[in-house]
């Protein structure tokens, strides 16, 4: 997730980026879009919601 975002996030923004590894060998990237708008959020709170869905997206990968 890039370090400097700031609220307003418009829907369709890019908010960041994940590496794809295996076995220690980078094998893709995919771009973090926002899918909602974003007003007036803590970069904290902006933070926390994005681990959260990454730890979502990363259980439905390991199923």
């Amino acid at each position: 997730m890039s370090n400097d975002l700031q609220a307003p996030i418009n829907q369709g923004e890019k908010v960041g980026w994940l590496e794809i590894v295996c076995d220690g060998v980078s094998v893709g990237e995919v771009d973090i879009i926002s899918e909602n708008d974003i007003y007036g959020v803590s970069n904290i709170r902006l933070k926390n919601s994005f681990f959260s869905s990454f730890i979502r997206v990363a259980k439905i990968l390991l199923i």
